[in-house]
C-alpha cells in the first residue's frame, strides 16, 4: 500500500491529510517460454499467486511440477518465467488480459500535465450525485452485477448514464454516446460506481475529461497518472465527504 497527502472535504471545507492507497501491478506469465497470462492483480505473495492460478487451472496438480521459477520487477510490471514438464494436463497458451481490477494504459497518452481547464465544481454540489443517479441503476439493484458511468456538466445535468458488467466497457459506452450525440467531454465530469484505476485514468486523459469521480477508492497508480496529466480525481463520495486525490483547485 502507498501512503500519500491528499485533501479531504468534510464539514464544509477541504484540509489537507494522509490517505492509504492500494496498489496494482501486472503480471505477465510465461510458461516454457510462451506468454500463457497477462493480468491486473495485488503485487503481494507473487509467487503463492502464481502456483495458486495454475493449480485453480488445472494446469498442474502440486508444486512440485514446476521445475523453474524465475522473478523480475519492472513497476508496474512484474514478470514471471516457469518451465513446466510436457504433461498431458500442460496449460492452454492464451495472452488473456484481465481487466477486473484494471489493465495497464494502452496507447498514447499526451506528455507533460495537462493544462487548465475552465472547470470547477462545487463540494456540496459533488455530495448531490449519489442521490441523483439512484433511479438510473435499477439494473444493479436487480441483479448486483453491473458497474455504472455517468457524465454530468459541472451544473450536475446528466449527459449520459451507461451501465456494463464491466467498469472500462461502461466509460467507453458513456463517452461513445455523447460523442455520437456531438456532445463535448472537456466539460464534463466522469461518475463511475467502480474503482478508479490506471485504465480509466487514461481514458479521461485521452477524452480531457476534467474530473473523474467515484463512491469507491483509486488505486495508487491511477492517481500518479491523473497528478501527472492534471486530471481532477475524486474517490470515497459518500454521505457527507469525499476524499480529492488530484486537482484540489477545481473543488470550490
Amino acid at each position: 500500500m502507498d501512503r500519500m497527502g491528499i485533501h479531504r472535504w468534510q464539514e464544509g471545507r477541504l484540509s489537507p491529510v494522509e490517505d492509504v492507497v492500494a496498489q496494482e501491478a501486472f503480471l505477465r506469465l510465461r510458461v516454457n517460454g510462451r506468454l500463457y497470462r497477462r493480468l491486473a492483480f495485488s503485487p503481494e505473495a507473487v509467487r503463492p499467486f502464481v502456483v495458486g492460478h495454475l493449480r485453480a487451472e488445472g494446469a498442474i496438480t502440486s508444486p512440485g511440477e514446476i521445475e523453474g521459477y524465475a522473478e523480475s520487477h519492472e513497476p508496474p510490471w512484474i514478470f514471471v518465467d516457469i518451465e513446466l514438464p510436457e504433461l498431458a494436463h500442460a496449460p492452454e497458451f492464451a495472452d488473456t488480459l484481465w481487466t477486473g481490477c484494471g489493465a495497464p494504459p494502452t496507447g498514447p497518452l499526451p506528455t507533460g500535465a495537462g493544462e487548465a481547464l475552465p472547470f470547477t465544481i462545487p463540494g456540496d454540489l459533488l455530495l448531490r450525485i449519489p442521490l441523483l443517479i439512484k433511479e438510473h441503476v435499477q439494473a444493479f439493484t436487480s441483479t448486483g452485477a453491473y458497474h455504472y458511468a455517468f457524465l454530468f456538466d459541472a451544473h450536475l445535468a446528466l449527459r449520459q448514464v451507461a451501465k456494463d458488467i464491466g467498469r472500462h466497457n461502461a466509460v467507453d459506452k458513456a463517452v461513445g454516446q455523447e460523442l455520437l450525440e456531438d456532445g463535448r467531454l472537456d466539460d464534463c465530469l466522469l461518475y463511475l460506481t467502480g474503482r478508479l484505476t490506471q485504465d480509466v485514468v487514461a481514458k479521461c486523459v485521452r477524452c480531457r475529461i476534467p474530473l473523474a469521480v467515484s463512491k469507491a477508492a483509486p488505486l495508487a497508480g491511477a492517481v500518479s497518472l491523473a497528478r501527472r496529466h492534471g486530471l481532477g480525481l475524486v474517490g470515497f463520495l459518500r454521505g457527507r465527504r469525499f476524499n480529492v486525490y488530484s486537482r484540489p483547485d477545481l473543488i470550490s
